[in-house]
This record gives structure tokens, C-alpha cells and sequence, in this order.
């Protein structure tokens, strides 16, 4: 369901406008957490008219407010740049303390542009219709957010506990209130929940909201997130679910954050370490394997401490001999995964987006730019008809 698709007087229905596409993204703070996730809506013509609604989900209010004002500030700078064309104007009402609104011209076309705060969301709109509908798009965003998220169950819509943070080839996820498998994509947000799925010569790496704990997942892998039992309270315990293939984990020891894979016969918890754990329900087998760190696998009738260095096959439930891993065979396993982790963990944060006060926000094109962005491509298709007529 999108923003306008609510009611039978939504742009979308009184002027035919098609939605086009729909992204989601992770957002993150400056140090790399999960604090939210953004949806870009396009909506548009052949010919090129159309806006786009990028609805900004942030966790508590007080990151809304944090996240609004470097929306603000990037419209601002937008503006003053002369990135919107030289005869830009605040709209009537425009500047209020949680909304900025303009009316702008590119190209002979005129364009609205709104920012506003609403509940625990900063919604961005970027009108190019030809029909100034820009405030009918506010109103029926804060429809659809009371809608979806104010009265909607909690369970409609999960927590987000990670990021795409990279991939390869097609990645698929499953959402718990949907029953249609997605392709998923860069820095998409991964929730509470959700069913992941790679396809051949596919790989991805799933990052946790603690900022560095990751899970690698090979090709032709399926797996589950979510928490690990009922009534738990402990907000950094993650659990994934192995249906078949294999998954590499890295949890960083200073994160604090507990994870568990677990298969139909056997599960694994960890604290701060690096291992591979691969399940074959055809064989009912599964292999772990221990790089760095302890890893405690319970079967269904023992529990074993697997400590560096070491592997376990585990059949029907039933443990076999601690063995050694040799090196030789670790770095076999992490060709299947697409190499290993770099040394340096810095190397593997994912980019984040500038606080407000922050220099990088001069020279970024992000937030309510790139939608703009995204705009400007259907203004050039306008100008492009207009000309061949």
C-alpha cells in the first residue's frame, strides 16, 4: 500500500498517475546504527510528470527531529545553489517549525518541494505533476502514516534489526506481513521476522543494528531473523534460522550483542567470535565451524564448547568428534562466502549519512537531494517530448 493509494480522491486515482517504483533503504546514525528506515515512492506519466514521496520512519521522535533538520538543511542548500532553478520562493506557510515548503521552476516546469515532520516520520515530497498537488500529497502522507502505523496491529510492520550492507547477484527477502518473496538490495532494512533467501552465485552481508555484528550468507542459502524466545527481553539477542545452505558470522565482543543459529537438530550461541555454520535438510547434517573465539552447540542430547580452531558434525541430532580446522580448509570455506573479513572492521562500515552540523553535509547528495535528483530525471523527459513536438 503506498501514500496515495488510501482513498478514491488520492492523486494517484483523479489523475492517473502509475506508481512506478518503491525502495526502501536502512538509515543510520554517524556511527553506524540502525535508527530507522526510508521508502521512496515514484509516481508518474510517460510523458514524464509525476512526484515522488520519500517517507522517513525514524525510531523515537527526537531522531525524527534530528533527521528533519538535515532534510531541511539540505532543501536549504538546494536552493541557495540554485539547484532548483533561479526563481525559487517559499510556498505560502512554507517555513514552520517541523515543515519547509518552496515552489520552484526547472526547465519551464514548475515544481513543489515540502519537508515535514509527522509523529516519528519525515516525509519529503517533490511535486512535478503539472498540477500542484504537492499539499493533497501531505495530507494523504499523514493519512497513510495513521493509517499503517498509528492504528494498524504492531505486528503489521516489524522492527528493523539490520541492513543489506553488500551483495551479489539476486537476493530475495520475505517480509512477516507478506506473502510474496521481493528482490532486496543495497542498504534495503532487514526487520524482525524477515525470511532471506540467496540464489545461485548470490551472497550477501547482513548487518545487525549494534553497527558490526554481520552475517555472511552463501549462494543458494535460506534463512530466518528473529528473536530467540518468547518473553525475552534482552533487545541484543538475534537468532537466525537455518532452512539449508550456509552462513559465516561475525559478532564483535564489544557490541554486546548475543546471536544464535539454529538448525532443525542443533543450535549455536555465541558472544564475540567468527564461525560457519552449514545445514543440509536432504542429510539432516550439519557441519560448524569455529574461527575465532568459543562457540556452545547444543544437540539433542549433549551440550559442546567448540573452542578456536575446531569443527563438529552434527547428524540426526547426534554430535560426532571435536576435530581440528586446519587453515587450509577455513579459507576453502570462505572462497564459497567471497573471501574473508578484512582484518580492519572499519573497512566494512557501510556509509553513513552526516549529522546536520557535520562538514559532509555540504558536499553530500543525499536525503531530499537525491529525490530531487530522481525528479529532475522525469523534468528532463518532459523537456525532451516538448522539444520533438
Amino acid at each position: 500500500m503506498s501514500p496515495t493509494a488510501i482513498a478514491a480522491d488520492s492523486p494517484e486515482a483523479l489523475y492517473g498517475f502509475e506508481l512506478g517504483s518503491e525502495t526502501s533503504y536502512g538509515l543510520q546514525d554517524a556511527n553506524g546504527e540502525i535508527i530507522g528506515e526510508e521508502v521512496v515512492f515514484a509516481y508518474g506519466e510517460q510523458s514524464g510528470y509525476g512526484y515522488e514521496i520519500a517517507m522517513s520512519h525514524l525510531f523515537t521522535e527526537a531522531q525524527a527531529s534530528s533527521y528533519f533538520q538535515l532534510r531541511q538543511a539540505e532543501l536549504i542548500e538546494g536552493v541557495e545553489s540554485g539547484f532548483y532553478g533561479p526563481d525559487v520562493k517559499a510556498a505560502e506557510s512554507g517555513m514552520q517549525f517541523d515543515r519547509i515548503a518552496y515552489d520552484a521552476e526547472v526547465n519551464n516546469i514548475k515544481i513543489q518541494l515540502i519537508v515535514f515532520k509527522y509523529q516519528n516520520f519525515v516525509i519529503s515530497i517533490v511535486d512535478h505533476s503539472n498540477y500542484g498537488i504537492a499539499s493533497t500529497l501531505e495530507q494523504h502522507s499523514k493519512a497513510y502514516v495513521d493509517e499503517t502505523y498509528i492504528s494498524a496491529p504492531k505486528v503489521s510492520i516489524t522492527e528493523v534489526v539490520g541492513i543489506i550492507e553488500s551483495l551479489e547477484g539476486r537476493v530475495e527477502v520475505l517480509h512477516p506481513w507478506s506473502d510474496q518473496w521481493q528482490k532486496i538490495n543495497e542498504k534495503n532494512g532487514i526487520h524482525e521476522g524477515d525470511q532471506v533467501r540467496t540464489l545461485r552465485d548470490a551472497k550477501v552481508v547482513i548487518k545487525f543494528d549494534d553497527g558490526r555484528s554481520r552475517v555472511r550468507m552463501e549462494e543458494r542459502s535460506y534463512i530466518e531473523i528473529s528473536t530467540p524466545v518468547e518473553d525475552n527481553t534482552d533487545e541484543n539477542m538475534r537468532v537466525i534460522k537455518i532452512f539449508f545452505g550456509g552462513v559465516w558470522t561475525r559478532v564483535q565482543k564489544l557490541a554486546g550483542m548475543y546471536l544464535f543459529v539454529t538448525t532443525p537438530t542443533a543450535v549455536t550461541g555465541v558472544k564475540g567470535t567468527e564461525y560457519a555454520v552449514f545445514h543440509d535438510p536432504d542429510l539432516s547434517v550439519d557441519r560448524i565451524y569455529v574461527q575465532d573465539g568459543i562457540v556452545e552447540v547444543t544437540t539433542a542430547n549433549e551440550v559442546i564448547d567448540l573452542y578456536e580452531g575446531e569443527k563438529i558434525t552434527v547428524r540426526d541430532g547426534y554430535a560426532g568428534a571435536v576435530l581440528t580446522l586446519e587453515d587450509e580448509e577455513w579459507e576453502e570455506l570462505m572462497e564459497g562466502f567471497g573471501g574473508e573479513y578484512p582484518e580492519d572492521d572499519s573497512a566494512m562500515e557501510s556509509e553513513t549519512y552526516p549529522s546536520a552540523e557535520s562538514e559532509e553535509s555540504s558536499n553530500s547528495v543525499n536525503g531530499f537531494t537525491a529525490l530531487a535528483c530522481l525528479a529532475m530525471v522525469g523534468i528532463a523527459a518532459v523537456v525532451f517530448r516538448t522539444k520533438l513536438k
